[in-house]
């Protein structure tokens, strides 16, 4: 992960808590991409500490984000967090109080805020401390640098011997209605195969020859 990358993501956790951010911009998208943004952080620091970053100001803005869209236990694994980081002071009971509160609701997340995979589809949680990836297949997240969703991009490889113009045109083209490759060879038919019971098989479902 770039450093370039990490500070963009911190930059607007910064201005929401040091630059009354909160009280000049309004609104779910502003507050969502912050929200998006200390859950990128997360994933993506591991034990790293950047020079000016701050784990308490992203733990305070997953902690009060979470609560505010009702992702109680990603919120509540912020609060858990934050008991064991020098708090400032005056921050202190706030955050209690906050913390009591988010303890009295349902220890889940609002349905939606999933992370689904657009490789595998699996669904994951909000935040995953081992990286910014699937759980299911291990799929890096591509994020959207502005407002750090996830994008629905997969990221893959083509094979060595398929040539670079066959690549882009196939690229350029429209998935098939039906999920069927073009280029791709008819299957054989299944010879007849008699059973035991005296039935027969064919790879044929409607029996013709």
């Amino acid at each position: 992960m770039k450093l370039s990358e990490i500070y963009q993501a911190y930059h607007l956790i910064h201005k929401f808590i040091e630059e009354s951010y909160q009280a000049v911009i309004q609104g779910p998208l502003f507050n969502e991409a912050i929200f998006n943004a200390s859950r990128f952080l997360i994933s993506n620091l591991g034990k790293r500490q950047p020079l000016g970053i701050s784990k308490v100001y992203i733990y305070y803005a997953l902690s009060i984000l979470g609560f505010r869209f009702e992702a109680f236990k990603t919120a509540r694994v912020g609060y858990d967090k934050m008991q064991q980081l020098k708090i400032p002071t005056q921050w202190q009971e706030e955050i209690d109080l906050a913390n009591l509160k988010c303890r009295s609701k349902p220890f889940s997340d609002k349905e939606g805020f999933q992370v689904i995979c657009n490789r595998c589809m699996t669904s994951n949680s909000l935040i995953n401390h081992s990286g910014d990836f699937c759980t299911g297949c291990g799929q890096t997240f591509i994020r959207n640098l502005i407002g750090f969703d996830t994008l629905p991009l997969v990221e893959f490889t083509p094979a060595a011997h398929i040539p670079l113009k066959s690549v882009t045109d196939a690229l350029r083209m429209d998935p098939p209605e039906d999920g069927s490759y073009q280029g791709a060879k008819p299957q054989a038919k299944k010879p007849y195969r008699a059973h035991q019971d005296g039935w027969q098989e064919n790879g044929n479902p409607h029996g013709e020859e």
